[in-house]
């Protein structure tokens, strides 16, 4: 799949995460979804999350 600015390829994700109640429990409540970039030719990926 291509997404990147400079054409390299691109990955989207699902991301689960757990808050405790209280204070951050409302993030319980959100979807998150993630785009993974690599950053050839290093082996590192860049991971971006939004809600």
């Amino acid at each position: 799949m291509k997404g990147g600015k400079d054409g390299s390829p691109c990955g989207f994700s699902h991301i689960g995460l757990t808050a405790p109640e209280g204070r951050h429990g409302s993030l319980n409540n959100l979807v998150f979804a993630g785009a993974l970039h690599s950053l050839a030719p290093r082996p590192r990926v860049l991971i971006r999350v939004a809600a």
